[in-house]
């Protein structure tokens, strides 16, 4: 199925790997969360493999332009029903905000079943990327009461959270997030704004919750349990194999 890009999970250490990983954190901090890239327009030097290509988050034109002015690619629209960390449009301005820049676009946020697939390509995207989709899979790793989760939730069940990564991030409605609130404390907020105190703390805030969403997501049935979605989950409906739902997507297409 044309525009499907491989997600390659990195378990052992070697000089190939470790050269992967140091290039991918360099493109992070160029091409990295659409509110953060501010921060780090200047682009690094890293190295590029014949045949790859780089697409940049964007969730707005502006961080759509610095990433192209970069040296991207294409572009990953990211729309208020994404999953992690949202963006503020709905996908129909997003794309007629992009589209005019001359780049490829693809879509990301909100994409649970194959009519909303065919709706965001009728729009003009070149592509769409599906992320909570493929964590209820047979194949995804996460643990079973996270899949069980995204099966039961609604689009009303997702909230935006600041107690995570220190910027709004879609996590499911739990107990747990009821309980604690979605802001993030007065000091931890206060620290955010500062010039230069706003690295440190999100710093902080992206080690503990890489910790805690892995932990969540493999492990699961804590009482204080994270998991992250988005608005998709109004389109999954069961746990099915990874293939089956490609092919259902790609037929509906017409693939």
């Amino acid at each position: 199925m044309p525009g499907v890009p491989p997600v390659v999970e990195v378990d052992e250490k070697t000089p190939e790997q470790e050269a992967l990983i140091a290039m991918l954190r360099e493109v992070s901090k160029v091409f990295g969360a659409h509110d953060i890239i501010e921060e780090y327009v200047a682009c690094k030097c890293f190295p590029v493999r014949e045949g790859w290509s780089i697409s940049s988050w964007a969730a707005e034109e502006k961080w759509a332009r610095k990433a192209i002015d970069n040296g991207a690619d294409g572009l990953i629209a990211v729309n208020s029903r994404a999953g992690g960390h949202a963006g503020r449009l709905a996908a129909e301005p997003l794309i007629d905000m992009l589209r005019p820049l001359g780049h490829p676009v693809v879509a990301a946020g909100g994409v649970g079943d194959e009519r909303e697939f065919v709706r965001l390509l009728g729009l003009g995207y070149d592509g769409v990327q599906l992320g909570t989709r493929f964590i209820a899979t047979a194949e995804c790793r996460a643990h079973q009461s996270y899949k069980d989760a995204l099966v039961q939730a609604t689009g009303d069940d997702i909230v935006l959270t600041e107690r995570v990564t220190g910027v709004p991030l879609a996590v499911i409605n739990t107990p747990y997030v009821q309980r604690i609130g979605t802001r993030a404390g007065p000091l931890a907020r206060m620290m955010l704004k500062g010039r230069r105190t706003k690295h440190l703390m999100r710093t902080l805030y992206a080690v503990r919750s890489a910790m805690r969403l892995k932990q969540a997501s493999l492990h699961g049935g804590s009482s204080s349990d994270y998991w992250q979605a988005g608005k998709s989950v109004d389109g999954i409906q069961a746990i099915e194999s990874a293939a089956d739902i490609v092919r259902r997507y790609g037929a509906a297409a017409g693939f």
